[in-house]
């Protein structure tokens, strides 16, 4: 919900001035607040507490709140409220529990004459207050606060857990979505997914990441496995076929590292030559005038 703020001003400005450009309040006699919420707003911010927040003059106030109860899941109890302090009073003897309504209270807060746990089910399950059936009693089985459950929608930074006193709530989760690249990392903060690109030369997949999300086959000569692999464009290639001389080549894709050169082209040792002759900076032909 989207929110306007407001602002209460408690007394007169003294004075006004200016400071970079902006106007400020130099003194005053009182102060100026902000309000925090919309009046009349109702806020819940601890649940099962018997006590709610209201908006008044732009602040919250705490007051009683009878229908915030704590359920401890026990049909054998009422859950209700003494002023601001939960409380959960035993139900009448012979009041009807379980499955169905076939058990009976004790007048004690507990379910007895069940034969097995689905007698204790008078309705769905609660994963985080399983009841069991143990000498003839329905006991509630309160789950550790904080314990995960299985989570529907994986990838939303968000997760089912065990609240206080078995109830199920929403915690943040270390599950974000899956990046659209291997070179976008993805982490979450606080619910949120957060996204940013991998660092340059990054390994993935497909060679390294460029740093704006891609993964492309190079950036460097390096990243090519040295030889007569280059990078060009952020792709290997092989010099001695692209058709250009380049890389230390004596001659077009041939000499300085590359195949030999043919007869007549340049040359600067008899490796560059495919006759392995090379004569005044000239592949020559070793038969010449033989």
């Amino acid at each position: 919900m989207s929110m306007t703020p407001s602002f209460f001003r408690t007394a007169p400005l003294v004075a006004l001035g200016l400071l970079g450009g902006c106007q400020v309040v130099l003194g005053i006699e009182s102060e100026l607040h902000l309000a925090t919420c919309e009046d009349g707003e109702v806020y819940n911010t601890t649940p099962a507490d018997c006590r709610r927040e209201v908006c008044k003059d732009g602040e919250l106030v705490t007051e009683p709140d009878p229908d915030d109860v704590r359920n401890d899941v026990n049909e054998c109890t009422e859950d209700a409220c003494d002023g601001t302090t939960p409380v959960n009073a035993p139900r009448a003897a012979d009041s009807p529990c379980g499955l169905d309504g076939l058990l009976r209270c004790d007048g004690a807060g507990k379910c007895q004459g069940c034969v097995d746990d689905a007698s204790c089910q008078s309705g769905p399950a609660q994963p985080c207050a399983p009841i069991t059936c143990q000498q003839g009693i329905c006991v509630t089985n309160m789950v550790p606060p904080g314990t995960l459950l299985p989570d529907p929608a994986p990838g939303d930074c968000m997760a089912p857990a065990c609240g206080a006193n078995g109830v199920a709530t929403t915690v943040f989760a270390a599950d974000p979505p899956t990046p659209p690249s291997p070179c976008i990392a993805t982490v979450c903060m606080e619910g949120m997914a957060q996204s940013g690109f991998r660092n340059p030369g990054t390994a993935c997949s497909g060679g390294v990441c460029d740093g704006s999300g891609n993964c492309v086959a190079c950036l460097e000569n390096a990243h090519c496995g040295g030889g007569t692999m280059v990078c060009l464009g952020q792709a290997c290639v092989n010099h001695c076929t692209d058709g250009l001389q380049n890389h230390g080549e004596t001659y077009l894709d041939c000499g300085g590292g590359c195949p030999g050169c043919g007869i007549g082209a340049p040359c600067m040792a008899a490796s560059d030559c495919a006759t392995n002759y090379c004569i005044e900076g000239i592949c020559w032909d070793p038969g010449f005038g033989g």
